[in-house]
């Protein structure tokens, strides 16, 4: 599983997608959490850019996409 946590940085997009790329493999779930505990009106735009340039990439390199749960 690939997930976008990394205490000591914050979230980006620049920084999520090359890590998240990079390390899928066939199988794999990436989970990116949008919510902010501390801060409900946080930005979010990250989570959003995050997958609009991981989803192209990963079906270039022969990924599928599918629900999980309905």
């Amino acid at each position: 599983m690939l997930w976008d946590v990394n205490l000591f940085r914050e979230r980006t997009a620049d920084r999520l997608v090359p890590r998240l790329t990079s390390r899928a493999s066939p199988g794999d779930i990436v989970v990116i959490h949008d919510g902010d505990d501390d801060n409900p009106r946080a930005d979010r735009r990250y989570a959003v850019e995050t997958v609009d340039r991981i989803i192209p990439e990963l079906k270039a390199r022969g990924f599928q996409f599918g629900t999980i749960c309905p």
